[in-house]
């Protein structure tokens, strides 16, 4: 989550606490996709009374929130850190359900669901997929390949340049986190009543 340097909360306590001090007072900024899910669903959860100002996208949000239309928003670390570095925007925390260790821009924040009981945002990732059915051998063998990469300190010096974690898992665990993922998002859903646009 960030926030317009003009709000005073330095973590999402103190921006509950600011919330709930001036119900109807802050407006927050929505630009569509899982993170109007996410940040819906917080608003949900923590029982606040804030005014949703939908923007068209995410360039738009961001200039919103730089112009102080609006208060806070949910976007990626990527898409707002050089208005963090610069002072425009600060992050106050994590809205996914982890934590980035060694992330520049990312050190010393709390979860969201550090204050908010049931909140469980999201994050974006990637997987490598193949065909189904694919034979075993076949399987393991790219998997092999990749975590191998994933040591290369070459790629992990760009990843990190791309805010970017490497995390090495299998077939197990990129199942795993796809059900998850999906499940969330029908929670948020019926938390929220956002419709598909």
């Amino acid at each position: 989550a960030r926030v317009n340097p003009a709000v005073p909360a330095q973590n999402v306590k103190e921006f509950l606490a600011h919330v709930r001090a001036n119900p109807g007072k802050f407006n927050d900024g929505i630009g569509g996709g899982q993170a109007e899910l996410d940040f819906g669903s917080m608003v949900k959860l923590a029982n606040l009374n804030m005014v949703g100002v939908r923007y068209s996208g995410g360039p738009q949000l961001i200039t919103g929130v730089l112009g102080g239309e609006v208060h806070i928003m949910v976007t990626g670390l990527a898409s707002a850190k050089s208005f963090m570095d610069s002072g425009k925007l600060r992050a106050i925390a994590i809205s996914s359900g982890e934590t980035f260790p060694g992330l520049v821009g990312a050190e010393n924040l709390s979860l969201m669901s550090d204050e908010i009981p049931g909140y469980r945002g999201s994050s974006a990732w990637w997987g490598l997929m193949g065909p189904a059915g694919m034979p075993e051998p076949i399987v393991r063998k790219i998997a092999v390949a990749c975590a191998t990469s994933w040591r290369a300190e070459p790629l992990r010096a760009r990843m990190r340049e791309l805010l970017i974690l490497p995390a090495a898992g299998g077939t197990a665990e990129l199942r795993d986190r796809i059900i998850a993922d999906v499940e969330n998002t029908k929670k948020q859903v019926q938390q929220t009543g956002v419709t598909p646009r």
